[in-house]
């Protein structure tokens, strides 16, 4: 009865995280889309201003202009200088 009871107690727990870590996976993963891209600037506006968020609106710049080029390495690059800098 006992093992039954934390077995269940277990799988509302893990179904309460999961949301929150697929939502937490998934800013951590830019994409290099139109999508990706809205995203990446809804959290970059979403930041005080200062030299990050300077920093962060050149590289998605950047990346949506190499995105255009169809260079997706190179868009990606600036996708994860642009999340890195959203992090310092």
């Amino acid at each position: 009865m006992f093992k039954s009871l934390v077995l269940a107690v277990a799988s509302i727990v893990v179904f309460m995280l999961a949301p929150a870590f697929a939502e937490q996976q998934h800013h951590e993963q830019m994409v290099c889309s139109s999508v990706g891209m809205q995203e990446a600037m809804a959290d970059v506006e979403a930041m005080q201003e200062g030299e990050k968020k300077t920093q962060a609106m050149s590289h998605l710049k950047m990346a949506e202009e190499a995105m255009a080029k169809h260079d997706m390495e190179g868009c990606m690059n600036h996708m994860q200088a642009a999340k890195d800098a959203m992090k310092q």
